[in-house]
């Protein structure tokens, strides 16, 4: 007969296998997600270099240039893309190449300029070998043709191994403008700032296009209630400005039904584009919506009307009076009306 402690002992492994097994998975899974939080930590990069470019002296025909760049990559053996950018706005004068590799194919270095587009791939070749690390791979050299703003767009993005393996990568894409979408409030005003419900506040709004271009954008008067959850939009007018003008424009709110309380009342411009909109943005306190309350009756008028009801009697007589001596009169002198 089989001993009991035997054949736990020979069942020992399957029980363990049981518990181990998930174990593992879980211990698997949670390795992966530790080198997977270590690696986005440290994604390569192709990106526009600089960032960005905002500068009104760059007027028709002068030149700059900006780069494709690389950051953070390892065992890069190959490199596609398209660049875009508006040809309305900017000229491609030259590209040049600063590759990481001694010898290379370039099976496109293509410009076209109707598309806006330019479309570069190449891969290393023996003996060079894999590039690690971050740097320039290809300058352009834009010329100005008009006043505005452009995106530096990267599309089709391919960075590959020596086995033709993809790189994952981040792109991050530039930005151009030599000129400017800025229209700013300059001056708000807003009073009286306590008023009885139902009566009038005033606004005042002055408004200064500081950008390079002519605008034309919504103005937006609107006061929130200090619960958070009362809004009222007061008006939203249209406004055209000329480069360097301003206006002055007026409202009226109209308190009627507005719950009382304190309010937080907003001028707010928007303008798609706008370069800078905090300055577009200003806000003033209307600190209370009053309760209108029936004035109390005034003492004076307590002792007129006191006053009046003891000589009432002797104004009836005295009018009486007037009245009868009137219409005598009347009667004696209606011969000598000339009329």
């Amino acid at each position: 007969m089989e001993d009991y402690s035997d054949r736990k002992m020979r069942l020992f492994p399957l029980f363990n296998l049981k518990y181990v097994v998930p174990v593992l998975i879980v211990f698997s899974l949670a390795i992966g997600c530790v080198r997977y939080v270590h690696a986005s930590s440290t994604y390569a990069k192709l990106y526009v270099d600089p960032p960005s470019i905002i500068d009104t002296s760059l007027v028709p025909p002068r030149n700059f240039s900006v780069t494709a760049a690389i950051a953070n990559v390892t065992m890069l053996y190959g490199v596609e893309f398209k660049f875009y950018w508006n040809t309305t706005l900017l000229d491609l004068a030259r590209v040049s190449f600063s590759l990481p590799w001694g010898s290379f194919l370039l099976a496109k270095n293509e410009t076209n300029e109707s598309l806006g587009r330019y479309w570069l791939s190449v891969n290393a070749m023996s003996p060079s070998t894999p590039f690690n690390g971050s740097r320039t791979i290809v300058t352009f050299t834009f010329r100005v043709a008009s006043m505005g703003s452009t995106a530096f767009h990267f599309a089709d993005t391919i960075l590959g191994d020596r086995q033709a393996n993809n790189i994952f990568h981040q792109v991050v894409d530039g930005f151009f403008a030599n000129g400017l979408h800025d229209v700013a409030v300059t001056s708000f005003k807003v009073w009286p700032t306590a008023v009885y419900q139902g009566d009038p506040v005033n606004i005042e709004v002055t408004v200064e296009n500081q950008g390079t271009f002519q605008e034309t954008f919504s103005l937006l008067i609107y006061a929130d209630g200090a619960d958070g959850a009362t809004h009222f939009g007061i008006a939203n007018q249209t406004i055209f400005l000329g480069v360097g003008e301003f206006r002055v424009v007026g409202f009226v709110w109209n308190t009627t039904g507005v719950p009382y309380g304190s309010y937080l009342v907003t001028a707010e411009i928007v303008l798609p584009g706008d370069r800078n909109p905090e300055n577009g943005v200003a806000h003033a306190v209307v600190g209370g919506i009053c309760v209108r309350h029936a004035p109390p009756p005034s003492p004076i008028w307590g002792l007129i009307a006191a006053v009046a009801y003891g000589v009432a009697p002797l104004v009836l007589f005295v009018a009486g009076a007037f009245g009868a001596f009137k219409l005598l009169a009347t009667i004696r002198f209606a011969r000598f009306d000339c009329s």
